[in-house]
């Protein structure tokens, strides 16, 4: 007997655990690879430039960003399955390559920060839009329970990423999460493609529909709601991975004890549970999403200011919950800020240019901060510079209703 695929359920939910899967990995290694950097400051004796260092985890977070259209372009060609499995080799072979290749900071960078970050790259995003491209019906619970995988994956890996580093020393460390990655090779096999029909019209654009871009070009760039999101998110980029390059190395440098990383696990069970909570939240103050992002990201900056004065490990722990809780409003309104402000039609333009901007942010953050440590002995300025452009994003979309967005007739709204 012969089933259609779209009856068959049991694949579209392969789908989704193939995406969580991905997410789980990928989110866990780059997100936990703080607990690297003091492994390589020691390694490399970098103490008097540790902004060379976390140039690395800049690159690891602002590459992907970077290259998402690109991506993008070569899944329009190949699909997401290939994709998925260019990406997943190439980040197995950076771990192995970074156990035997890697003497100083030039090939860490070249391994890490470029090679690993594009294998990064042809995994999230493919394992992002083949769920969007296969579910029409519930495609936001579909999804957030693929990005979900982020959080799990940054609770669970961040302990054993620390034993691994006590037990076998960083080289082997990275080897083993070579093969941990690997595992994503079956993954992304799971990524069945979509038939060429749904998207035949895209791939055949007339000369009119291609005039029609462009007018959508001129939109998101004059739409004033779109160019407020872009700037508060370009300021939060700035800072929000400072947490988790710095933490583990203030925690060190302040002599707390913390267990297998105990701190950057914490983050991601909060993020974990708040990108659930804040998501219910949101749904139903569907008016003021906005105001939802902004009193996050303002709480977020009030407790990163208050970090450097915590002296006990125990209060450090309550940090990592709240700031992980906090700030998963990054993953779960950002997609819906850039709709409300341009709607629906010109999400996926509009989504590429809030990325690259992101990128570029995080590629200058990290580096900088890093280097601010080196100027002034300890992470305190690091964490003060941080928490102020937080509330400082926060505090900038509270322009929000004072400004009207410009939105297509195709145009509806995020939330239906």
């Amino acid at each position: 007997m012969k089933f259609k695929y779209e009856h068959l359920n049991v694949f579209k939910s392969l789908i989704v655990l193939g995406s969580f899967i991905v997410y789980f990995v990928a989110d866990g290694v780059s997100l936990s690879f703080g607990i690297f950097t003091r492994e390589f400051i020691e390694y490399f004796n970098e103490n008097d430039r540790e902004g060379l260092v976390f140039l690395t985890t800049g690159l690891l977070q602002a590459v992907p960003l970077f290259l998402s259209p690109l991506v993008c372009y070569l899944i329009e060609k190949f699909n997401c399955r290939p994709i998925a499995l260019i990406g997943s080799t190439l980040v197995t072979l950076s771990f192995i390559l970074t156990r035997y290749v890697v003497k100083n900071l030039l090939t860490l960078n070249l391994i890490v920060g470029i090679m690993l970050s594009c294998g990064l790259a042809m995994m999230y995003i493919p394992a992002y839009l083949i769920i969007s491209y296969h579910f029409d019906k519930k495609r936001a619970l579909a999804t957030g329970i693929a990005v979900s995988g982020s959080g799990l994956g940054l609770f669970i890996l961040s302990p054993i990423s620390e034993y691994l580093i006590y037990e076998f020393g960083w080289m082997d460390a990275c080897f083993l999460f070579g093969a941990i990655s690997s595992h994503t090779f079956i993954s992304a096999c799971l990524f069945r493609p979509v038939e060429a029909s749904k998207y035949e019209q895209e791939k055949n654009k007339t000369p009119t529909e291609k005039k029609t871009l462009i007018e959508e070009i001129k939109i998101i760039c004059s739409n004033k709601q779109f160019l407020l999101v872009n700037f508060s998110y370009f300021i939060l980029s700035f800072v929000i991975i400072a947490p988790y390059n710095f933490l583990p190395s203030h925690i060190k440098l302040k002599k707390f004890d913390d267990p297998n990383s105990i701190s950057i696990a914490m983050i991601g069970l909060s993020t974990l549970i708040g990108q659930i909570v804040i998501g219910f939240v949101a749904d139903y103050c569907k008016s003021f999403t906005w105001l939802v992002y902004s009193v996050c990201i303002i709480l977020s900056g009030v407790i990163t200011l208050v970090l450097p004065f915590l002296n006990n490990i125990n209060y450090v722990f309550v940090y990592s919950f709240l700031f992980g809780f906090l700030t998963s409003v990054n993953y779960v309104l950002q997609s819906g800020l850039v709709i409300e402000s341009l709607g629906i039609a010109n999400l996926t333009l509009a989504f590429g240019f809030l990325q690259f901007s992101q990128g570029f942010s995080i590629l200058m953050g990290s580096p900088m901060l890093g280097r601010l440590k080196d100027l002034t002995g300890d992470y305190d300025k690091s964490f003060y510079v941080s928490g102020f452009l937080m509330l400082f994003s926060g505090v900038a979309l509270c322009l929000w209703p004072l400004l009207k967005g410009k939105k297509t007739k195709k145009s509806q709204s995020f939330f239906g």
